[in-house]
């Protein structure tokens, strides 16, 4: 028996306690629709007896850039899947219920406002290398999400967390956490820079997918010019989640083997390996997914969605509102080590901020009027996706009205010479994904730009995250904002679009936008979020530091053979219960 705390969210501000409550494991798929929107496939609940043996094969939609949760970007379809088989995770978001239940937590106690959080750890969980799962490894692990970003955490060389961390995480972290402190020896409490009622769903992301204190810091040394990725725990990690891992070899496969001491009772699956087939969630991982070659596969694609939703697969899934971006540098600042990253080549060390030529408002606005989402959508997804260029579409639940900038090409040329004669070259560089997906919405975005006036440098790579999130280096970008229908979707955009946070990808610096979000953020209805997504809609017509192209769905999809999946936060699926019907 697990013993589940059922937190709902949407009651939270009127509750002074939590309870925890005893309650059986299903062992079936779950999925549902929850209210912000996000489409699933249902997957059918079972009661049948669960088989042991095999091997299930993933279809990834990313490779993950490591298996720390430090250095993955996190959610199901950049590696988060992958860490929680490998870590477990100390909540989990149930989308049909959308209450959150605890998994290595016994339980999660609010004070009356929510600025305080007690959490108490399962006694007996044990770390794969036979070290104890406890209060200290939960604070170890949780704290180098906050690392070099609030001064209540130790220094980043003893978490192992140099030189800070500026993946997705640290939004939602940095903006709400202010200390961690360890009770006893199975109890923390978190104290929250204000009233946090969301807080569950934290622990459900990788800041909640805990590594080896002990492991870690024998496999990294403590040396501030060492960031996490260049450890080789990066890639041969140690949890206490229901796998272990056998072998992470880069651009090929990353296998695992069951845990025969997992805490919550026996794995039925002897094993996983995720693959990639370089595509987007596209054509080649569908034809995997629908050939047997895989069992399971995150699709995100639109085609490939609705082929899946004919051939009658199940899954689970996300509508994602600016699913489909163009990410803009509005002015980034890149702060040089020893010449790293790359752009940095010859500088001192330091902050300094590269001359880009969308740090323009005019040749961002040009660049909004040149493309054409309707067209965008016919020659990337056959038109059978959902253009648009509004912040939030209509199926959202805090559409407000606000439509997006308008496709004018004779307006685009326009600004293209006013910007000219302001002084800009008229060049622009592109970078997106060198995959099918990437390739067309390359060819698709360069034409309309040429037709406006604007001179393309346009190039493909593996991993766009690399020249966006960790080198800093670029214009204009194929991107999704990935604003994710559970609690942590906001946080999604907060990170994107707050000025201070490390995780805004764009230097984008907006008073006006960040009151909207200030709204949002301490609204307790609905009209009043309602009234800071049009703010927030109304800021982004106005500066255009992205462009909004389409909604898009990320789905992880399985074969209806393949039983025992659960879903949780951000797409990302828990495998503990999973196994492969014969």
């Amino acid at each position: 028996m697990r013993t589940r705390l059922l937190i709902r969210i949407g009651v939270l501000a009127t509750a002074t306690a939590l309870a925890a409550s005893a309650c059986g494991d299903s062992g079936g798929s779950t999925s549902g629709t929850t209210p912000a929107g996000s489409s699933t496939t249902a997957a059918v609940a079972t009661t049948l007896t669960p088989q042991t043996g095999g091997t299930l094969n993933i279809a990834t939609y990313q490779e993950t850039l490591g298996l720390d949760p430090l250095v993955s970007t996190g959610g199901g379809i950049t590696g988060a899947t992958e860490m929680a088989a490998i870590y477990d995770s100390v909540t989990r978001w149930n989308p049909t219920t959308n209450q959150y239940e605890p998994r290595t937590a016994e339980s999660l106690m609010p004070n009356a406002d929510f600025t305080e959080w007690t959490v108490k750890i399962r006694s007996g969980i044990k770390f794969t290398d036979g070290t104890d799962y406890d209060a200290e490894a939960v604070q170890f692990g949780v704290s180098r999400h906050l690392s070099g970003l609030i001064l209540s955490v130790p220094p980043c060389e003893e978490i192992r967390a140099c030189p800070r961390n500026t993946v997705a995480t640290s939004s939602y972290m940095t903006a709400n956490v202010k200390s961690i402190q360890v009770i006893d020896k199975l109890t923390l409490k978190f104290t929250m820079t204000q009233s946090f009622p969301a807080f569950p769903a934290v622990l459900a992301a990788p800041p909640g997918m805990i590594p080896s204190p002990t492991a870690m810091k024998a496999a990294c040394p403590a040396d501030k010019t060492k960031t996490p990725r260049d450890c080789s725990f990066n890639l041969k990690p140690v949890g206490a989640g229901p796998f272990m891992i056998d072998e992470f070899r880069p651009k090929e496969s990353i296998t695992m083997k069951k845990n025969p001491g997992y805490w919550n009772g026996p794995v039925y699956l002897d094993g996983l390996k995720f693959v990639g087939y370089n595509d987007g969630g596209a054509d080649k991982t569908y034809n995997a997914l629908k050939t047997g070659t895989v069992q399971l596969a995150y699709l995100r694609s639109w085609p490939e969605l609705r082929a899946a939703e004919a051939d009658k697969f199940v899954g689970y899934g996300n509508l994602l509102n600016g699913g489909v971006t163009i990410l803009m540098n509005n002015g980034l600042t890149v702060t040089c080590a020893n010449g790293a990253p790359p752009i940095c080549a010859g500088r001192p060390d330091g902050a300094f901020v590269p001359p880009v030529s969308t740090s323009r408002l005019k040749v961002r606005q040009a660049f909004a009027a040149a493309i054409d989402p309707v067209q965008l959508d016919a020659r990337v997804f056959e038109s059978k996706g959902s253009p648009g260029s509004e912040f939030l579409q209509k199926t959202s639940r805090y559409y407000a009205g606000v439509a997006g900038p308008t496709y004018d090409l004779t307006k685009a040329k326009q600004l293209v010479q006013e910007a000219k004669a302001e002084g800009w070259d008229g060049k622009i560089r592109w970078v997106c994904s060198n995959n099918t997906y990437g390739q067309q919405f390359t060819l698709v975005v360069q034409s309309m730009l040429q037709a406006a006036g604007f001179t393309v440098d346009a190039k493909t790579v593996d991993q766009v995250s690399v020249d966006v999130i960790t080198n800093r280096d670029y214009e204009s970008a194929c991107w999704g904002l990935s604003p994710y229908s559970d609690d942590l979707g906001f946080w999604q955009l907060f990170g994107n679009l707050q000025s201070a946070v490390a995780s805004n990808r764009m230097g984008y610096k907006s008073p006006a936008m960040d009151a909207a979000l200030a709204t949002v953020r301490a609204a307790t209805n609905d009209d009043q979020k309602k009234a800071g997504y049009k703010a927030m809609a109304e800021t982004y017509v106005a500066d255009q530091p992205l462009l909004v192209v389409g909604a898009l769905e990320e789905r992880a999809t399985w074969n209806p053979n393949v039983q025992g999946v659960t879903p949780t936060v951000q797409t990302i699926v828990h495998l503990d219960k999973a196994w492969i019907k014969k």
